[in-house]
């Protein structure tokens, strides 16, 4: 048999593949000689116990980074979404009602604490329930809803809305509000008055 033949599938001295897995070969049994577990070429070493770093996690380091961003996506919504029904002062106990636009003959109020219910005043619907006063100007929401989605907006260190290209309203519920509730200093203030606001709602 030709000695061309007989090599033919062996690779060369030449051949640089050989040289890597030479290389590959002498780093395993290094490791095996020095009680370490077995590594694969593609991934770092792990350090010892010693020396590695809190937060290690094969080669990335999580110590340092920041949280994900609280994202909120307008979702188009105005103040109809939220005016149907809406949370009021009651005329008569001056506890919390609800103002019902909608109810057929005239819009009238439902009191469950002192069973009020009739239609409203000719001077108009009764005061909000819903609002608060801070030191950079009132802040009101219809129903809790309508609060919860300003909660929402304010919490969110992300916020996005539909691009300008697309169809539907741009001033939504979130887009009227003032601009000293979007500032993000103002966030921590801002959630305490919406949780006190929130807090005065009696379930049920």
């Amino acid at each position: 048999m030709d000695h061309r033949q007989r090599y033919r599938g062996r690779p060369s001295d030449t051949d640089p593949r050989a040289a890597v897995d030479t290389i590959a070969e002498r780093l395993l049994v290094a490791d095996l000689g020095n009680g370490l577990p077995q590594r694969s070429p593609g991934r770092p070493a792990a350090p010892p116990l010693k020396n590695r770093v809190p937060g290690w996690t094969g080669g990335h380091h999580t110590r340092g980074m920041s949280p994900a961003p609280v994202r909120f996506y307008d979702p188009g919504s105005t103040a109809c979404h939220f005016s149907d029904s809406v949370l009021v002062r009651c005329p008569r106990c001056d506890g919390v009602a609800r103002f019902e636009r909608r109810t057929p003959p005239e819009p009238r109020v439902i009191c469950r604490s002192c069973g009020l219910c009739g239609p409203v005043a000719r001077c108009g619907p009764p005061a909000l329930w819903l609002r608060a006063g801070t030191r950079h100007g009132e802040l009101w929401a219809y129903n809790l809803a309508h609060l919860d989605l300003i909660r929402r907006f304010v919490a969110a260190s992300l916020r996005e809305r539909a691009p300008w290209y697309e169809h539907g309203r741009k001033m939504t519920c979130v887009a009227r509000l003032p601009a000293w509730v979007k500032r993000a200093r103002n966030r921590d203030e801002v959630l305490r008055v919406i949780d006190r606001m929130r807090d005065s709602v009696r379930p049920g």
